[in-house]
C-alpha cells in the first residue's frame, strides 16, 4: 500500500516551520467557491456564531475540491483545510458536534470557551476513537463514536487508512487532525500552563480576545475611523514567500497615511498577524453572487498599488544613518527621507530586525508601533529625537559620531572603536 501524504494544509505548514494562514468564513457554496482557489492553508467554517447546518456544511466542504488541483497532486484533499469551529462552549462538552463534523471530513475542530483542564481533556478526546489502556498514546481516552464513511471518502482513503491518520497532531505524528481550543477568558489564561502540560493532543491555542476584553472591562474596538470595508487575504512575496495583504476603502479622501493605519493594527495584533502590505481601493470588485472578488484586486507587488514616494534625499546625520540602516535592511541601494518602509518591500519581519539595529544603535526604546507609526524616514528620525529627550540620549550626536566613524580609513576607525 503506497504510503500516504500528509493529508492537512495546515498541520503541513507547521511541520515546515511555517505560519500557517487561515480566515474564518460562513459555510455556504459561495464562501467555498471564493476560498477554494486562494492560497490559504485551511479555511475554518464559522458554525459557533450561525446556526449549526449540517447539510450547509458538507455541501461547503464539496464545493472546497477541485478536480483540476486533484489531478496535478497526489492526494484526493483539498488544497485549502476544511477545520471547524463548532457552537458548543467548553463546560457543555457536546461531543456529537465534534463527531458529525469529523465524520464529514473535517480536518479539525475549534472549540470556543475552554476554562480548564477538564474541558480541554474533553476536546481532544472528542477527537479520537477509544483504544485499549494498554495502546500506545492511549492519553486522551478517546470518545469519538465509528461511522466515517463519508470522511473516508472525502479524504480519498481507505477505512483502514483513515482509521490510521484520523487521530490527534502532534500527540499522533501521522494524525491529521488538529484540536484548536480558544481561551476566551481569564480562568482560561489561569489555567493554561496546565492544560499544555496535563492534555496531550493540543494542536493548537488561539486567545479569544472579543470575550476576554469583555470580561476585562475594556470591549475590542478594530474599527478605524476613517476605514470603511476590509479584506484581508495571503499573496506570494517575492522576498519572504506567503504574506499577508489588506484592501481597505475609506470614508475620506485623501485616505489616511498607511503608518497611521499600520499602528492602529500594531496597537491590536501581534506582528505576525500586521498584513506586509496595505492596499487602497476605491471599492471592492464583487462577484454576482456579491462576494468579494479576489481577482480583480491590484496585485500587492505593484508599487503603484501602495503609492511609492517618488526619492527624496536625506538631509542631517540621522536622516543619512536611519536611510543607510533601513536600506541594509531591505538590502536595497538606497532609502529616500519620505520613502515607506513598507512601500519599498519591507513586511513585518524586517519591521522587527529594523527596530532591533535601531535600538541597538541609538540606546533608544524605539517599540514596533512606533516604527510603524513613523510613516518615513523624516518622521522616524523626529520620533528618535523625541524618544532620546525622554531618556536623555541625544541622537543627532549619537549619527554624528556614526558618520565620523564611517568616514575614517577601517584600520583608524578600528582603534578607535577598540580604544
Amino acid at each position: 500500500m503506497a504510503e500516504l501524504p500528509r493529508l492537512n494544509g495546515v498541520i503541513r505548514a507547521l511541520e515546515q516551520g511555517n505560519p500557517a494562514f487561515t480566515s474564518f468564513v460562513t459555510a455556504d457554496v459561495d464562501s467555498a467557491l471564493a476560498f477554494a482557489g486562494s492560497r490559504y492553508d485551511g479555511i475554518v467554517f464559522e458554525m459557533e456564531h450561525n446556526p449549526w447546518d449540517i447539510r450547509a456544511l458538507r455541501d461547503s466542504m464539496q464545493y472546497l475540491l477541485n478536480r483540476g488541483q486533484i489531478i496535478q497532486s497526489a492526494s484526493l484533499a483539498p488544497a485549502v483545510t476544511p477545520i471547524v469551529r463548532v457552537a458548543a462552549n467548553g463546560e457543555e462538552k457536546n461531543q456529537w458536534l465534534a463527531k458529525q463534523a469529523l465524520d464529514l471530513g473535517a480536518y479539525g475542530i475549534v472549540w470556543p470557551h475552554i476554562s480548564t483542564v477538564d474541558q480541554a481533556y474533553n476536546a481532544v478526546a472528542a477527537c479520537r476513537y477509544p483504544r485499549l489502556t494498554t495502546a500506545p498514546l492511549y492519553q486522551p481516552a478517546g470518545i469519538r463514536g465509528d461511522g466515517p464513511a463519508s470522511a473516508l471518502r472525502y479524504w480519498g482513503v481507505t477505512q483502514q487508512q483513515y482509521y490510521s491518520r484520523a487521530d490527534v497532531w502532534p500527540l499522533n505524528s501521522e494524525g491529521e487532525i488538529l484540536v484548536i481550543l480558544m481561551i476566551e477568558d481569564t480562568q482560561g489564561i489561569t489555567n493554561l500552563a496546565d492544560m499544555l502540560t496535563k492534555v496531550p493532543g493540543i494542536g493548537v491555542v488561539l486567545i479569544g480576545e472579543g470575550d476576554l476584553s469583555q470580561e476585562l472591562g475594556h470591549p475590542r474596538q478594530y474599527e478605524h475611523p476613517a476605514v470603511l470595508e476590509a479584506a484581508v487575504g495571503s499573496y506570494q512575496d517575492p522576498e519572504i514567500g506567503q504574506a499577508l495583504v489588506a484592501y481597505l476603502t475609506v470614508r475620506i479622501d485623501p485616505p489616511p497615511p498607511s503608518a497611521e493605519l499600520r499602528r492602529f493594527v500594531a496597537e491590536r495584533l501581534p506582528a505576525p498577524m500586521i498584513p506586509a502590505r496595505l492596499v487602497i481601493v476605491d471599492e471592492f470588485p464583487r462577484r454576482s453572487g456579491g462576494q468579494l472578488d479576489w481577482a480583480g484586486l491590484p496585485d500587492p507587488c505593484d508599487p503603484s498599488s501602495t503609492g511609492e514616494a517618488s526619492y527624496v534625499e536625506p538631509e542631517g546625520a540621522i536622516e543619512r544613518t536611519l536611510a543607510d540602516l533601513l536600506a541594509g535592511v531591505l538590502e536595497i541601494e538606497k532609502v529616500g527621507a519620505l520613502s515607506d518602509f513598507f512601500d519599498l518591500g519591507g513586511h513585518s519581519l524586517q519591521a522587527t530586525q529594523a527596530v532591533s539595529r535601531i535600538r541597538e544603535v541609538f540606546r533608544v526604546g524605539l517599540t514596533i508601533p512606533d516604527f510603524l507609526g513613523a510613516r518615513t524616514v523624516r518622521q522616524l528620525a523626529q520620533e528618535l529625537r523625541e524618544l532620546g529627550m525622554s531618556s536623555g540620549v541625544d541622537v543627532d550626536d549619537v549619527a554624528e559620531l556614526i558618520a565620523e566613524i564611517s568616514a575614517m580609513p577601517p584600520d583608524e576607525a578600528a582603534r578607535l572603536l577598540a580604544g
